[in-house]
């Protein structure tokens, strides 16, 4: 058994040589996928001098005095096109609209509700100097040319196609999704729309749990059906589907239980069967603690990872090995922890790193506050449900004492909610 930091550092170490290729989509095909390179900006935004208000531009040298009295000249409206080499007289303010582009030699405007237009509309009186600049948007005040718009290894999300778009990038370079392939294992599980149970049976809620928080990473995640529990060395089912799945290989097979000691926990054997070679088997984390990683030769992109067959262990180790394996393809960062102070004692396995369901909650003098729910048996699936956060203990004490700092990882960013 490895502990959980050597767990994780093995996985990063066996991503790195399987960080997945690039390909280019374009930008409405974009949404939700990993950015492979830095993309830099081709072009100035704005692309030209332009007013960020109705109003009139003006010549600040013109506008020193407390009060100006100046001409009104021509209109410009947004998506006016001003004349090559178009000049203006002194003493002039030209009308202008929002995003108009300002004309040759003008260097400021003035809203149109702090200025004063005489009943012909004739003349407009500027109250006060004005600056150089003022609700002027500049060329390349946003982006110049060869500015970096986005970094490698960020998420596309809505914001960000709105900067590629305003870029003119038409077409973004972005990680293959991964390819990831599913089996369940157990002569209990049915499906989980079953409308009823029959004795011994159980839904499945671990499979579509899975294959959402896989899509939910930008994965193109396949679920290969349940095989039935074997004696260990009879497994004929899983092992046809296991070599079916390597003549094939996905980038990642899941498998859930069977990954146990019991007389039907088949699935290091069929694997080693079939020429895998384990990596490591039993990791000191609770829930999850059987976890099984294992690389074949004749399929080296692909790894396996054999999840325990119950819920919360599924859970637990999606977020904690398996995520952390998956974003180290894509070539982006772990989801990030916080720290927070524990509200009440705990008592837990000595030697493990234990993931409890919980809540963390923002406290009235400032800092974070993590609660741990009851009950933390790996089947007990509405905590998961309630929760709003994974509370991590950490490898050493048998004892935490209220107070004390440790980690929550929220998941308010595959839920949408925020530090609210």
């Amino acid at each position: 058994m490895i502990s959980y930091p050597q767990a994780l550092e093995t996985l990063l170490s066996l991503a790195r040589p399987r960080i997945l290729p690039t390909e280019t989509v374009s930008l409405e095909s974009s949404f939700g996928r990993i950015l492979s390179e830095d993309v830099f900006s081709q072009e100035a935004l704005p692309a030209f001098d332009h007013s960020a208000v109705d109003g009139f531009a003006v010549r600040s040298a013109e506008c020193t005095g407390a009060c100006t009295s100046l001409l009104v000249g021509m209109r410009i409206r947004a998506g006016d096109r001003p004349a090559p080499g178009q000049e203006h007289p002194a003493s002039i303010a030209v009308e202008i609209m929002t995003g108009a582009p300002l004309p040759a030699g003008f260097d400021a405007a003035v809203k149109v509700e702090d200025v004063k237009r005489d009943a012909g509309g004739i003349r407009v009186e500027i109250p006060g100097p004005v600056k150089s600049g003022a609700f002027v948007r500049f060329r390349g005040s946003d982006t110049l040319p060869g500015d970096r718009v986005l970094s490698s290894g960020v998420r596309i999300d809505e914001t960000r196609i709105m900067a590629l778009a305003a870029s003119g990038i038409r077409e973004v370079p972005v990680r293959r999704r991964p390819r990831v392939a599913l089996l369940s294992t157990g002569n209990e599980l049915v499906d989980a729309t079953t409308p009823s149970l029959a004795p011994g049976e159980v839904r499945n809620a671990t499979a579509p749990y899975l294959i959402e928080a896989l899509r939910s990473l930008g994965c193109d995640a396949r679920f290969l059906g349940t095989v039935r529990d074997e004696d260990v060395g009879q497994s004929l089912q899983f092992r046809r589907i296991l070599a079916e799945v390597l003549s094939d290989p996905p980038d990642l097979l899941l498998t859930t239980g069977a990954v146990s000691m019991g007389s039907h926990d088949f699935v290091k054997e069929e694997v080693v069967r079939a020429g895998g070679r384990v990596v490591f088997h039993k990791t000191a984390i609770k829930p999850g603690k059987p976890v099984l990683v294992a690389s074949f030769e004749m399929a080296p992109r692909m790894l396996l990872i054999g999840i325990p067959g119950n819920p919360v262990s599924s859970a637990a180790v999606f977020e904690f090995l398996i995520q952390p394996y998956l974003r180290a393809l894509l070539g982006t960062g772990s989801a990030p922890a916080l720290q927070a102070r524990l509200q009440d004692a705990v008592v837990k396995p000595a030697e493990l790193r234990c993931f409890h369901r919980g809540e963390w909650t923002l406290h009235p003098d400032g800092f974070l506050e993590a609660r741990i729910f009851e009950g933390q048996d790996s089947h007990l699936v509405r905590a998961l449900a309630r929760a709003s956060a994974w509370v991590v203990l950490p490898e050493g004490p048998g004892r935490l004492e209220a107070g004390e700092r440790v980690e929550v990882v929220p998941f308010f960013e595959r839920r949408g909610e925020g530090l609210a």
